[in-house]
């Protein structure tokens, strides 16, 4: 392989543009990041605020951690029920009408 301005292989390249024009401080963008993180609305968290409302605001981290998985747990579940529904009127509609079924 013929080297370009002293690069032989693509990896090189990237790793020479990352080494020149990546994060000059690394832990400095990483604080800069969690200082300024924020929940988008499409995230689900936002949804369970209203099932952590009716069950008492968690005193401990450990305790909201819990919580957060639980009704997550229980919004999945409740994906998977509505799914198979969703499924299983699908199914019953094809087999009441045939002439549908392709």
């Amino acid at each position: 392989m013929t080297a370009l301005f002293g690069w032989t292989t693509r990896r090189e390249f990237i790793i020479e543009l990352q080494t020149t024009f990546g994060p000059h401080n690394l832990v400095a963008d990483a604080e800069h990041e969690l200082d300024h993180l924020q929940m988008k609305k499409s995230q689900h968290i936002n949804k369970y605020e209203d099932e952590i409302c009716h069950t008492g605001k968690p005193q401990t981290l450990g305790e909201l951690h819990l919580l957060a998985q639980e009704v997550d747990a229980q919004y999945w579940e409740h994906k998977e029920e509505a799914q198979c529904q969703t499924k299983s009127i699908a199914s019953t509609s094809k087999q009441a009408n045939p002439r549908n079924n392709s």
